[in-house]
């Protein structure tokens, strides 16, 4: 075992263990699966929410409260999110863009804070779905989630582990399982036998009770130029101290443009064309300016914003812009640690236009005046692993474009 994985086991140790309280789950042919609140639900409690539909490029809209932390709209259609509960009453009820058949199961932990560590769903055509082996960061209970596109029942379940749901004989059939006490370190490869072959989907989590370390919003600043100009001031936000990550975001009403700006911020992506969407970040220091310029290579309309976060480090962006659609859907990409913020901006450039918000983030900066570009900027707690796509609706697939990238925590789980 490495030595980061024995400080979090370790550090683990210390606080009680997440152990299985109750289950519910529902299937359902239909545009929304409404699931029965499991039992024995009490304030603080994790609920975990797994779902599955036979349907690919579905855009999932959970319960109020839930945050979606993944989804996964190829050849099928899977997602995961959580909430702890609070005053909790009634059932909950998932809804989908369109009519799908679909299972989706509520399991309820105690003395559990968080997802730690999603997988990569395995997906196949086979009697066999195999989960694919994660690393979780934390210890915690790992959790093994089994959907098959058919009627088929289980034959063999995944060995050493826990039956906690289960819907058979409709489609999807679904079977969630778990094991208490899985450390930070690979887990092993579970599977299970279904009674005919299908498209199988399988993929593992792991739920643990890990101090609260993801980094925290500050504030944000924005500004949006009415005139032709090629130079974009932005203040610094308020609160604003040593060691803030600043994350800078700017847009144009033009075509094929570049930006440059102040020394010290590193630039991430630039796109070049319209609507010439620039995303860059720095490390504020001992002493910082009150404001920041920006230059476009070329008068045009343009608009920007800096949004800070504390006890944040930059960690990974999104391979290519998303362009030409509405929505947009954003490309996944994977956080490398626990509790990491994902961001997603979009832009696009005509004016008076709200670019919309994706299920379960939390817009910090929309820029929808009488002047083009407008964009939106907007965040999200999540797992480590991938994330799955979000949808961005944005009024008309010309001359828009989104990213997404994460910040990960600098404060440690142990």
């Amino acid at each position: 075992m490495s030595m980061l994985a024995r400080l979090a086991t370790m550090g683990s140790a210390a606080r009680a263990q997440p152990s299985f309280v109750s289950s519910s789950i529902n299937r359902i042919t239909a545009t929304a699966n409404t699931v029965t609140a499991p039992a024995g639900i009490q304030d603080g409690d994790l609920l975990v929410a797994v779902g599955f539909t036979d349907t690919a490029g579905q855009t999932i809209t959970p319960p109020t409260g839930f945050n979606l932390l993944y989804t996964d709209t190829t050849t099928t259609t899977n997602f995961i999110a959580t909430k702890t509960a609070s005053s909790e009453s009634g059932n909950y009820t998932f809804t989908f863009n369109a009519s799908a058949k679909t299972s989706a199961a509520i399991l309820v932990y105690r003395n559990a804070t968080a997802v730690n560590t999603i997988g990569v769903v395995a997906k196949a055509s086979s009697a066999t779905g195999t989960a694919a082996s994660i690393t979780p960061t934390y210890a915690g209970v790992l959790c093994c989630a089994f959907a098959s596109m058919s009627a088929s029942t289980v034959s063999t379940p995944p060995s050493g582990l826990t039956q906690r749901a289960l819907s058979t004989g409709g489609t999807p059939g679904v079977g969630i399982y778990d094991l208490s006490g899985q450390s930070a370190a690979a887990t092993s490869a579970y599977s299970l036998v279904w009674s005919s072959s299908a498209p199988v989907a399988s993929v593992q989590f792991q739920v643990t009770n890990e101090p609260s370390v993801a980094p925290e919003f500050v504030a944000s600043t924005n500004t949006q130029i009415t005139t032709i100009t090629s130079t974009l001031v932005i203040n610094k936000p308020a609160g604003t101290i040593e060691g803030d990550l600043m994350i800078a975001a700017m847009a144009a009403d033009a075509n094929s443009r570049t930006w440059t700006g102040d020394t010290g911020w590193t630039e991430l992506v630039d796109q070049g064309v319209s609507p010439d969407l620039r995303l860059a970040y720095k490390v504020a220091g001992p002493s910082e300016p009150s404001s920041y310029t920006f230059t476009i290579s070329g008068g045009q309309r343009i608009s920007g914003c800096i949004v800070t976060y504390r006890y944040a480090a930059y960690d990974t962006i999104a391979g290519a812009f998303t362009t030409g659609g509405n929505p947009l859907l954003l490309t996944s990409l994977s956080p490398t640690a626990s509790q990491s913020v994902l961001l997603a901006v979009g832009a696009r450039a005509a004016a008076s236009i709200t670019l919309g918000t994706p299920t379960s983030m939390t817009a910090r900066v929309t820029d929808n005046d009488g002047t083009a570009p407008s964009y939106v900027f907007c965040d999200q707690v999540v797992a480590n692993g991938p994330t799955g796509t979000r949808s961005m609706s944005t009024g008309s697939a010309t001359n828009v474009a989104g990213i997404m990238l994460s910040i990960k925590p600098t404060r440690s789980l142990t």
